[in-house]
């Protein structure tokens, strides 16, 4: 009877230490088509804004890699044309400002604790950053929506105010890089936030099957 109960407490515990990983692994697999759907959504309407202009819009930072005849990294002046732009190509439905709009999503500090993870903890906090009182949340069709479009910093969450409202998992911050002539959607600089289990937006666009903590900065 005792090594009956041994061996159930045994298969008890490790039950308990892999069912989140298997949730988690779930969950990201299900979440994934939606994350590229979007990004190439949003990556398409970029370019195509891009390429009506005549030459990319000024909204952006700039990869170092290219930045030998440019003195500033970070170009904003025309981030407001911009983002009017690419509204109009994404079919923006609903427009709302305030913490009201938006389900409640963890602080870094919350993240972190629970053992989730920052791609640069030098970054300022990103939740801050992103949600606050000015925020303005704009909802596609699909039900997706973009966080604080304002400059070249912003979040999405894939499927809007449906669950799991998770860092790296349906929510991703987000960055404007110019690379090769074109403003990527990236993680550059700050590398994201991810909640225990979830991963960066790269990862999941290379179709890794777990995070890449040691990836750099830059796209």
């Amino acid at each position: 009877m005792a090594e009956v109960l041994i061996t159930l407490g045994i298969i008890g515990i490790v039950a308990a230490m892999t069912l989140p990983m298997l949730m988690a692994g779930y969950q990201r697999a299900v979440l994934k088509p939606q994350i590229k759907k979007f990004y190439s959504e949003l990556s398409n309407a970029y370019n195509t804004v891009n390429y009506e202009n005549g030459v990319p819009f000024q909204c952006y930072q700039v990869k170092p890699e290219q930045d030998s005849l440019i003195k500033e990294m970070i170009k904003k002046d025309e981030c407001s044309l911009f983002w009017n732009n690419v509204f109009d190509k994404l079919k923006i439905l609903q427009t709302c400002k305030g913490a009201d709009c938006f389900p409640e999503y963890k602080t870094d500090s919350q993240v972190i604790t629970e053992g989730g993870g920052k791609g640069n903890s030098g970054c300022p906090n990103l939740y801050s950053l992103i949600f606050n009182p000015g925020t303005k949340m704009y909802t596609l069709a699909d039900g997706s929506v973009l966080y604080n479009i304002s400059a070249i910093e912003f979040a999405f969450d894939v499927n809007g105010v449906k669950g799991p409202n998770k860092w790296g998992y349906d929510l991703f911050y987000a960055r404007n890089l110019f690379y090769n002539e074109q403003i990527l959607v990236t993680d550059a600089v700050c590398g994201g936030m991810w909640e225990k289990g979830g991963m960066r937006l790269k990862d999941y666009l290379l179709d890794r099957k777990t995070l890449e903590k040691n990836a750099g900065y830059w796209w």
